[in-house]
């Protein structure tokens, strides 16, 4: 039988990168994001390879998203990933707008309590479900000229705590998915820079920057039988960099 997830924020390069490797693992994953045509590319494109997958938008609250997404799962919901937003917000924290405040923590903190608070109901159904919240590290260290974002990281892995040891969401396990230096992340960072990477890659311990692959593979560990003992957790994907 299939194994069966949702991804939200399917159409980013992270979310992309999780609904390719949860369909080629062989799970029925249903894509949500804005209506753009990204979303819809990532469904022609997973079809025409055999992916199990359908993408859907936002509708007008987060619960009927989660119904729409839940009726059409068979067997329930066995998994939910929150990826957030690519990140647009830049400069110094004290210099940042009640907008730009409002925007950041509206994607990283309102709307993942939101969609998983919706489906904690339907998580609950299946047996061993599991949530994984990709998140950044600088949750634990502020990145320079990102301090609003890192602010925002901080209150998202709070939150994936708190939801972990919740008598409301138990049995479900949820877990953290933490990227440090991943090309393609989403943050805005000097990595997803074409022309700093080299440098970068040379200053790494491990000799490269993360990727949107690595990440991908550990959220598909975080919601296996393989990770079935593991709750309340923060994966970093450090590249040999300490972070805490």
């Amino acid at each position: 039988s299939f194994e069966m997830s949702v991804v939200v924020g399917a159409s980013s390069r992270v979310g992309k990168a999780i609904v390719t490797r949860l369909a080629f693992a062989g799970q029925r994953v249903i894509g949500i994001d804005e209506n753009t045509p990204q979303l819809r590319n990532i469904e022609k494109e997973m079809k025409k390879v055999g992916g199990n997958v359908t993408c859907i938008p936002f509708l007008e609250s987060e619960h009927s998203t989660i119904a729409k997404a839940e009726s059409l799962i068979e067997g329930g919901m066995k998994g939910l990933i929150y990826t957030a937003p690519e990140n647009t917000v830049k400069g110094d924290i004290a210099d940042s707008t009640t907008i730009q405040f409002n925007t950041v923590f509206a994607q990283r903190l309102t709307l993942p309590f939101r969609i998983i608070q919706c489906a904690v109901p339907h998580l609950r159904k299946s047996k061993d479900s599991s949530i994984v919240i990709v998140n950044s590290a600088s949750a634990y260290t502020p990145f320079v000229d990102l301090g609003l974002f890192s602010a925002g990281s901080t209150a998202l892995l709070s939150l994936s705590r708190s939801l972990a040891v919740d008598p409301s969401v138990l049995p479900v396990r949820v877990n953290t998915v933490v990227m440090s230096t991943v090309h393609g992340d989403g943050s805005g960072g000097v990595w997803d820079n074409e022309e700093e990477n080299a440098s970068l890659r040379q200053m790494m311990p491990l000799g490269r920057l993360g990727s949107t692959a690595d990440v991908s593979a550990a959220v598909e560990f975080l919601l296996s039988n393989k990770s079935r003992y593991i709750t309340s957790e923060s994966l970093i994907l450090n590249g040999a960099v300490i972070y805490r």
